[in-house]
């Protein structure tokens, strides 16, 4: 998969673009202290972690399976509506998981264009505006 097509990214915070910046990098300074897996955002490293506790605190009121975060039960509750959400630019074809669009993407030859972006972090001010150019992988 690859694009020479390039989107910019602006970010309020300059936390959040420190954070968009380790999709350029690779750093995933966040590590589990139960099997040394290694995280980009600390978030992400909290989820991980009910895979080790077990902890499945969202419930689905349609069938009652349960699942350990609140995007697992959005994906699951598409099984009951139907919705598809994510949608192939070049055939229209459309899937439940965003996943899904990026194997039928690389099945068919495709190129995303939101693999290069460019990201900006604007204050009020301007006089501290970062820049960078690179591709996500």
């Amino acid at each position: 998969i690859h694009s020479s097509d390039a989107h910019i990214r602006f970010f309020n915070q300059i936390s959040n673009l420190k954070t968009h910046m380790r999709t350029h990098t690779g750093e995933k300074p966040f590590f589990c202290k139960e099997c040394n897996k290694s995280f980009r955002q600390l978030s992400n490293l909290k989820t991980h972690m009910t895979s080790h506790t077990g902890e499945k605190a969202f419930s689905c009121i349609e069938c009652e399976k349960s699942f350990s975060t609140a995007s697992h039960l959005r994906t699951h509750m598409r099984t009951h509506t139907g919705e598809r959400p994510f949608s192939c630019k070049a055939c229209e074809k459309s899937f439940s998981q965003i996943s899904h669009l990026k194997i039928h993407i690389k099945h068919t030859g495709e190129s995303h264009n939101t693999l290069a972006c460019e990201a900006i972090f604007v204050q009020r001010n301007d006089d501290n505006a970062c820049f960078f150019a690179g591709r996500h992988g």
